[in-house]
């Protein structure tokens, strides 16, 4: 029921995001002044790519990043993405949040849209569903769902940053 609930609050999100346009400016403007700072920052590389199926490709990645600017984190998991044509890629996928000093633990799974910049960068718009039966410092991501932005270069380096939905 836990991990049904966390999709549903996902794909709403993805609607709203949707709704608001893909717009990598437009949806940056719209977290800034809805949703206040940034909780959640990081930077990280593209693990892993393997073709799955025609348009279809399963990419595995690692990153180190810090919530509410204090809580050191890395981040690793994988996602599929399915290229839609027309310049539009849908990602969906599963991470797991490891604090870098306590080894507490958290999952992410998340649920994106990404198009590629008129400079040729990858950006990816969406919302990631957290949980935890964690009683230490991730405690406070158990059902809690965050808006990101992440953007890739040529090499498979990205930096994501992402606020809380509230």
């Amino acid at each position: 029921m836990k991990d049904k609930l966390d999709f549903s609050l996902v794909k709403a999100a993805l609607i709203v995001i949707a709704a608001i346009g893909t717009s990598a400016s437009f949806a940056n403007i719209y977290a800034q002044t809805q949703l206040g700072e940034p909780f959640f920052q990081e930077s990280g590389m593209i693990a892993d790519q393997k073709k799955i199926g025609p348009n279809e490709t399963q990419i595995s990645y690692s990153a180190n990043g810090t919530f509410k600017g204090n809580i050191h984190v890395k981040n690793e998991g994988d996602f599929i993405s399915i290229s839609r044509g027309s310049n539009l890629t849908f990602g969906q996928g599963h991470g797991i949040i490891t604090s870098s000093y306590s080894n507490d633990t958290a999952t992410a799974t998340f649920i994106g849209v990404g198009n590629v910049t008129e400079e040729g960068k990858p950006v990816f718009n969406g919302a990631t569903a957290y949980g935890t039966n964690s009683t230490g410092e991730l405690a406070f991501l158990n059902n809690i769902l965050g808006i990101f932005k992440v953007e890739i270069d040529e090499t498979g380096k990205f930096t994501g940053i992402e606020w809380q939905w509230k």
